[in-house]
């Protein structure tokens, strides 16, 4: 038997958790863990379970858990009697914060000896152990004293654990665990020190120095102090190139990098009311498909994550957690084109590697969970087609599927196991109830309890949020709240969930009503959000209010239940509480209040998602926006990193957008939206998203008859199905995009559209036609003046031309268009353009000449940095013009190169280089 506290308290035995429902139970064990092994006083306890307020019952109520206790104890953890108390005696090892601090002290001493590599192992191992706060189910004062004073020693082991990690020169490992823990722990400067260390030796000296900028502010700002000795030591010895701070030679470079095992389950509820029969069978399932179906509300999204954590130690490749959203306020849902990129890359597979078919994309998911055993958990399902494509295969991987509707085809395809989850008993119900108000009350009012759990009608979220209101008013009667339920109820219309046994408008009125004037408008204008979550800057657009107020209210909704800040900046709710919060601003918001409001909250979007195309791609025109609306705070789009983050972590809510704006009359912003997204789709692999949002803004243009809208989306819908191979729809699109723009007159616009053709054509292998084109495109840019436009058909005639053996054309083509690129200062088009005369110098026989120019491409590649493919692309052809020359030493230093780079994109071509460096030499 085992006792962890190190999260919620819980019994462990074989396997199996023994439920501790009872408050005062859980309190007794963690006052008697936290004296293991040492004898208790009863008065002691009796204060401390009462908080110094002891009823004059307290005595025997211990007595009496005292008794419930050792009955689930046993041999390896004892419970005696002492004359004064009581000692709760356990094995070594037996409790989890026991093998915590041991961990602790085995790797000081490692340390000390000199063996890091084995103290990094024993403190990931004692970190491992953390499940959340410690001893999270038990507010007594003495035990969340000691609880902070556990929490202060977690971070300082992590702290260790990250300074052991960088001390072995894997500072790239420790990079991302330093930026999330900075994230969660601003204030703690040891931590910052470490960071901007691994920062320093990522080669990032100036993102460095801009964390300790940043850490300066912060500390000036919360605490009025400036940062502590270390800190700004270490910013002058970065200034000073200090070399001891150049990480180990060779240490990381020899270290094949981990695969990052995921863990995305969302924080489980602390105690589970009922459903233990359920989770018995659910832990009978693993290696199988399960579904959770049953109504809104009716608790299982909290159910299913409660048992993926339960059973994570049999998922050792990860646990994957998705909203389909099949059931919500909008029409949208999670399509599988949309999510498999998605799964693929979670689970490590290079985006490069995944195929653009949806069909290859299943197969291949399925092909590596066969591999692995990792559980998927896909919440709130549409229906079974949604989920088919999702699914693992033969192995022993799982999906636990959650859905309102019984989806009784996977039973019979997948042999999937269907599990019902039911309303909660009235014995669970008042479980529920006891576990977040406290036995004493339940105890002394069992009318009004079952007034509460009638009232509730056994639904778990209906009852979530009622025990919520009884905790926070601890002076007032249940039958009081229990009267008030019944007042608002009858009082409100009836919002109702599908079954219509639970009407939750009550409920949650509760919350609404408590709110200021200010939160509860904001409120309304979240339920007008597409979901599924929004940053603080979309926020305060939406509202029209500055970022400070913006976040005082959104915390007053987190206080409220309202809203959940489920990672730092991001808030997200459930979907009835959207859907409510969406009627309540139909009922109290003017039509041209709401519409103003999604206006800016779209223009939020637009404007943030334009200036970060940019930012992805030199190649495309920016488009011209209408001025952003007053009260709008677009997102600061620094560099391609932090610019492909942003995409990443909106690229849900910006399809929902689109839809958005394509509803509320926002036509011109629809197809604007949809621009913005094409490369960051592109890049990612989420073709049919491109392919969908394209089509809602194709429809929107149409709508509002914008032919310059019109144009544009038949052009991405071509490149799309470019990518696609579906070679008949983008001539389809291409014809009908060229003639528009003649309509329109658009000279540079028909030539983007020539170089797509070109694209196409030469997809097929139809050089001559493809050629022709590209000189097309070249004639409309020069006759529009569009200078990069001419600068890019330049250097793409030069590259059809290199491909028909024109080599003189060729040339003559590129160096026209290096000399433009180099002009305009655009210096990727001049990489692009530098390799193309390489490949022209190589062909012709000047393996002089295409040295050099390989090279000055290379550089060039190398100086722009993110667009690693085509550096190794450089250094693939320039390993061939060295070997060709005959300098085979170079060649294969070369080849190389490209070699570990294309390893690390996990690009097919890696084997074709591999051959070339594994091969003889000469």
């Amino acid at each position: 038997m085992e006792i962890r506290v190190l999260g919620t308290v819980e019994l462990w035995h074989d396997g199996e958790q023994t439920v501790i429902g009872a408050a005062k139970l859980r309190g007794l064990l963690a006052l008697l863990v936290l004296s293991a092994n040492q004898v208790v006083r009863r008065d002691q306890l009796v204060d401390e379970l009462w908080d110094g307020s002891p009823p004059p019952s307290a005595t025997g109520t211990l007595q009496a858990n005292v008794y419930r206790l050792r009955k689930l104890l046993d041999d390896d953890l004892r419970l005696e009697t002492r004359e004064s108390g009581y000692v709760l005696h356990a094995l070594d090892g037996v409790i989890d914060v026991q093998r915590f601090h041991q961990s602790v002290e085995d790797a000081h001493g490692l340390i000390e000896a000199g063996d890091t590599e084995s103290a990094v192992d024993t403190l990931r191992d004692a970190l491992r152990l953390w499940r959340g706060e410690a001893f999270a189910d038990v507010e007594l004062a003495t035990v969340r004293t000691s609880a902070d004073t556990l929490g202060e020693r977690r971070w300082d082991a992590t702290e260790l654990y990250l300074a052991s990690v960088l001390s072995l020169g894997r500072h790239t490992e420790a990079l991302g665990e330093l930026e999330e823990y900075v994230a969660a722990h601003p204030l703690r400067e040891r931590g910052w020190e470490l960071l901007i260390t691994a920062q320093y030796q990522a080669g990032r000296q100036a993102e460095a120095l801009d964390s300790y900028r940043r850490v300066r502010d912060l500390l000036d700002e919360q605490l009025g102090i400036e940062p502590g000795r270390a800190l700004r030591e270490l910013q002058q010895r970065i200034l000073n190139a200090d070399p001891s701070l150049d990480p180990p030679a060779d240490d990381e470079p020899e270290r094949e990098a981990e695969r990052i095992v995921p863990r995305q389950l969302p924080t489980p509820v602390r105690h589970l009311a009922g459903r233990a029969e359920l989770l018995t069978r659910l832990d009978e399932t693993r290696g199988r498909v399960v579904l959770l179906t049953g109504s809104a509300g009716i608790g299982k999204t909290t159910l299913a994550v409660h048992w993926a954590e339960r059973v994570h130690d049999h998922f050792p490749d990860g646990i994957l957690f998705h909203d389909l959203r099949g059931f919500g306020p909008t029409e949208r849902v999670v399509e599988p084109a949309s999510l498999l990129p998605s799964l693929l890359t979670e689970l490590g597979v290079p985006s490069r590697q995944i195929p653009p078919e949806v069909v290859a994309q299943s197969a291949l998911l399925r092909s590596v969970l066969a591999e692995r055993s990792a559980l998927l958990v896909l919440d709130n399902a549409r229906d079974a087609d949604q989920v088919r494509p999702l699914l693992p295969g033969a192995g022993s991987s799982s999906a636990l599927v959650t859905s309102r509707r019984d989806l009784s085809g996977l039973v019979t395809t997948h042999d999937a196991r269907a599990e019902r989850v039911e309303l909660l008993t009235e014995n669970d119900a008042a479980e529920l109830l006891e576990s977040r108000v406290g036995a004493e009350r339940i105890a002394a009012e069992p009318a009004a309890v079952a007034d509460l759990i009638a009232g509730c009608a056994g639904l778990p979220l209906a009852l979530a949020i009622v025990a919520s209101r009884a905790a926070a008013k601890p002076s007032w009667p249940l039958s009081a709240v229990a009267a008030e339920l019944t007042d608002i109820r009858q009082g409100l219309d009836a919002f109702r969930s599908e079954d219509r046994s639970a009407d939750l408008t009550a409920v949650l009125s509760w919350s609404y009503r408590a709110l200021t004037q200010e939160a509860a408008q904001l409120f309304r204008l979240l339920g007008l959000h597409p979901g599924p979550d929004i940053s603080l800057a979309a926020a305060a657009s939406l509202a029209g209010w500055d970022l400070v107020e913006t976040r005082r209210l959104l915390d007053e909704l987190t206080t409220c239940t309202l809203l959940d800040e489920h990672v730092p900046g991001r808030f997200s709710c459930h979907d009835l509480l959207r859907v409510y919060a969406a009627e309540l601003a139909r009922e109290h918001d003017a039509d041209d209040v709401r519409h103003t409001a999604i206006g800016r909250m779209i223009g939020h979007y637009l404007s943030s998602g334009h200036a970060g195309a940019m930012l992805l791609s030199s190649r495309r025109d920016p488009i011209k926006l209408a001025p952003a609306a007053p009260g709008v705070e677009p997102e600061p789009m620094v560099d391609l990193e932090q610019t492909l983050d942003w995409f990443d972590t909106e690229h849900l809510v910006l399809l929902g957008v689109v839809d958005l704006a394509a509803s509320h009359g926002y036509d011109a912003q629809c197809w604007q939206v949809a621009w913005t997204l094409v490369d960051f789709l592109d890049w990612r692999g989420h073709w049919q998203d491109w392919v969908d949002t394209q089509h809602v803004a194709l429809e929107a243009a149409r709508r509002s008859d914008d032919r310059r809208g019109e144009a544009t989306s038949h052009r991405y819908l071509a490149s799309a199905a470019t990518e696609l191979r579906n070679t008949d729809d983008a001539f389809d699109h291409l014809g009908k995009s060229l003639s528009l723009l003649r309509e329109l007159d658009d000279t540079s616009g028909q030539g983007f559209v020539h170089i797509g053709l070109a694209n196409v054509l030469e997809s097929q292998g139809r050089w001559v036609e493809s050629q022709e084109h590209g000189v097309r495109a070249l004639e409309l840019f020069r006759s529009a003046g569009h200078r990069l436009g001419e600068a890019n058909a330049l250097n793409s005639a030069g590259w059809l031309s290199a491909m028909l053996g024109e080599y003189d054309k060729a040339l003559d083509y590129g160096e026209q268009a290096a000399a433009l690129f180099e002009e305009l200062g655009a210096s990727h088009g001049l990489a692009a353009a530098s390799h193309t005369l390489g490949y022209v110098h190589h062909r012709r026989g000047d393996l002089a000449r295409a040295v050099e120019t390989y090279q000055r491409s290379l550089d060039l590649y190398t100086a722009i940095g993110g667009d690693k493919y085509y550096e190794a692309a450089g250094l693939d052809s320039l390993g061939d013009a060295h070997h060709d020359a005959g300098d085979h030493a170079a060649a294969r230093e070369m080849w190389q190169r490209a070699l570990t780079i294309l390893d690390e994109l996990g690009h097919p071509e890696a084997e074709r280089v591999r051959a070339k460096v594994g091969g003889p030499p000469g």
